[in-house]
C-alpha cells in the first residue's frame, strides 16, 4: 500500500509540472529551482542542493526580489551561497527572516537577458518523513529601461517525497562546521568594488563586495572610511572607526577621495582586510604624504646643489 501510495505521489507531481508549463504565458520570464540530483524522492539526512536560475526571455532586466518558501518541518536550510550570482549588489542579501522563509533582492548592473542565470544556491537537509515543498513567492523583477517597469514573471515549486530508509546516515559533508578543528586562517582574497546605480541609495556611491571561508564561512563585514593609507599589517587598528556592515554599504565620503577598507571576519574570529583606493585625487590633502616626500627631495637637492656651488667658489677663487 505504501508503495502503491509513492507512485501515486510521483504520478501527480509529474502531471501537475505538465499543466504548469502549458498554462505558462510565452513572453513572461521566469525564476525556478532546480534539483541538482534530478529526482523527487531523497532520504532522511539526505543534502538537497537546489539551484534558483532566472530565465530572462530575451528581456533586459536589473532588480529580482523575492521570496523562497520551505518546508521547515521537513527540511532545515543549511547553507545560502551567492558564489557566481547574476545579482552582484543585493539591496537584502538573501537570509533567513522567519521559518521557512528565505528573503532576497538584488541588482544585475547593466542588465541581464540571458535564457538561464544563477541567481542562488541553497542547501537543505531532510529531517523527517513526509512531503516537502520549496517554493518560490512575492517575485517582482524589474526592467533595465531606466523606468522600473516590472516585468511579468512566473515561478515554480518543487516537491520531494522523503523516506525514511536512510534515516542517520548523514556523511562528513552535511556534519555541521562546528566540528571542525582549530581554525587559524584568514578568510580568502577579496576584491571591493566601489558603483553606483539608480536603483540603490538614489543613485549615491557604494561599495559591494563578497568573501569566502571554506571552513566557518563569513561571520560579519567591517568598513572603515579614511583620508590616509594605512598598512593595517605594521600599524594598529586602535584608531581605526570600523563599522560593522553588509554588502552593499553607502560610502560616507560621496567625493571618492578616501581609501575603503572592508573586513572580512569570519566564524572563527580570524580577519582578512581588502583597499579600495581613491577613486578622486584632486585634493591637496589627500596627497600630503606624496606632497611631503617631493618637498624632501627638493630640499635634499637643493643642498647638495649650494653645497657643490660654494666648493666650487672656494676652488675658483685666487691665492
Amino acid at each position: 500500500m505504501k508503495r502503491f501510495f509513492k507512485h501515486l505521489f510521483l504520478m501527480a507531481v509529474a502531471t501537475a509540472a505538465c499543466f504548469t508549463l502549458i498554462a505558462q504565458p510565452a513572453s513572461a520570464a521566469k525564476l525556478f529551482l532546480e534539483f541538482a540530483e534530478q529526482r523527487q524522492e531523497v532520504g532522511v539526512g539526505e543534502n538537497i542542493h537546489l539551484e534558483l536560475f532566472f530565465d530572462s526571455r530575451k528581456q533586459n532586466i536589473n532588480t529580482i526580489q523575492g521570496k523562497i518558501f520551505f518546508s521547515s518541518e521537513t527540511v532545515s536550510l543549511e547553507r545560502i551561497s551567492q558564489e557566481n550570482s547574476i545579482l552582484s549588489y543585493w539591496v537584502e542579501p538573501p537570509q533567513a527572516k522567519d521559518t521557512g522563509e528565505i528573503v532576497f533582492s538584488g541588482v544585475a548592473p547593466g542588465g541581464f537577458n540571458e535564457p538561464k542565470g544563477l541567481v542562488l544556491s541553497l542547501d537543505f537537509l531532510a529531517q523527517k518523513e513526509g512531503i516537502a515543498h520549496i517554493g518560490i513567492g512575492d517575485v517582482r523583477v524589474l526592467l533595465n529601461d531606466g523606468k522600473g517597469t516590472e516585468l511579468e514573471t512566473i515561478s515554480s515549486e518543487i516537491k520531494l517525497l522523503i523516506d525514511p530508509k536512510k534515516t542517520g546516515q548523514i556523511n562528513d559533508a552535511q556534519k555541521p562546521v562546528a566540528a571542525i578543528p582549530d581554525d587559524s586562517t584568514a578568510p580568502e582574497p577579496f576584491v571591493p568594488v566601489i558603483s553606483r546605480h539608480e536603483e540603490l541609495f538614489d543613485g549615491k556611491w557604494f561599495v559591494s563586495f563578497y568573501a569566502r571561508d571554506i571552513h566557518y564561512g563569513i561571520g560579519h563585514y567591517e568598513i572603515f572610511e579614511s583620508r590616509k593609507l594605512i598598512d593595517f599589517e605594521q600599524a594598529s587598528e586602535e584608531n581605526a572607526s570600523w563599522i560593522e556592515s553588509e554588502s552593499p554599504h553607502l560610502l560616507q565620503d560621496q567625493s571618492l577621495q578616501s581609501y575603503v577598507y572592508v573586513k572580512a571576519v569570519d566564524g572563527a574570529g580570524n580577519e582578512r582586510i581588502a583597499t579600495v583606493l581613491p577613486r578622486e585625487t584632486n585634493s591637496f590633502l589627500h596627497h600630503y604624504n606624496y606632497m611631503a616626500i617631493f618637498a624632501i627631495i627638493i630640499i635634499a637637492l637643493l643642498m647638495v646643489f649650494i653645497f657643490v656651488y660654494k666648493n666650487r667658489s672656494k676652488i675658483s677663487k685666487p691665492e
